[in-house]
């Protein structure tokens, strides 16, 4: 008897430590994915900026793949980087801009090569990334040519760019990093764990209710006088 009343009196209790661990481990995710996209954004708006890293490294270091359009795989890239941020840079001159280049049919656009950059973000590791392209400006038409078709690497766009203009364009990075992910979600759901467990033990040494705060007399008796939890 007192065996199975000792079971029933613990499932509450552990169905309750299972829900706060579910629930650290959704936070966690979120929070992980808040940080990622909250780094791009402040790139997006210029509240950070990235700082030149190594020039003229091998382009191996691009992870992406090289869009078909282009003519062919650039030799070299450029590393940028920043609170959060990391981004490899590659210059490129697409298959139409190279064949006019051969015919010396400069007079349609006017930029011939394009850049491609893939931006990582996230804290500590980055987690998610982006692929951007610049555009092309036809002065024919004066419209904004796409470089490359769209695809999801290039980001949920909140704000298209628009190079008349001169507006930023803001896009949420889609790319999944997962190495990177699952070990940011680690240390995340670690710290949403350890923090109520620290706080709970730095408040009983200090004679304080662990559920509020509120400091503790002999005279409140076996409960909080502010919020009535036990204070046993």
């Amino acid at each position: 008897m007192h065996a199975a009343a000792c079971c029933t009196a613990s499932a509450p209790l552990d169905r309750m430590r299972a829900r706060t661990i579910l629930l650290s481990l959704l936070a966690a995710l979120a929070l992980n994915i808040a940080v990622a996209w909250g780094f791009a954004i402040a790139l997006d708006v210029g509240l950070i900026e990235l700082k030149p890293g190594r020039t003229d490294v091998p382009v191996d270091v691009w992870p992406g793949a090289i869009p078909v359009s282009w003519d062919s795989r650039p030799a070299t890239a450029n590393e940028y980087g920043g609170l959060g941020l990391t981004a490899v840079e590659v210059l490129g001159m697409t298959k139409r801009d190279r064949e006019r280049e051969a015919r010396f049919e400069f007079g349609s656009l006017f930029i011939a090569y394009v850049s491609m950059t893939h931006l990582s973000t996230g804290f500590p590791l980055r987690a998610l990334a982006r692929d951007e392209f610049s555009d092309a400006l036809d002065i024919q038409s004066g419209k904004v040519v796409p470089s490359v078709p769209w695809s999801w690497r290039q980001g949920l766009a909140l704000q298209r760019r628009d190079m008349l203009t001169g507006a930023r364009g803001i896009s949420l990075p889609l790319v999944v990093k997962w190495p990177a992910l699952l070990i940011n979600w680690a240390v995340y759901t670690l710290c949403l764990i350890a923090w109520p467990a620290w706080r709970t033990i730095r408040r009983r040494s200090l004679g304080q209710c662990v559920a509020c705060g509120y400091p503790l007399s002999r005279a409140t008796g076996a409960r909080c006088a502010e919020c009535g939890k036990a204070s046993a």
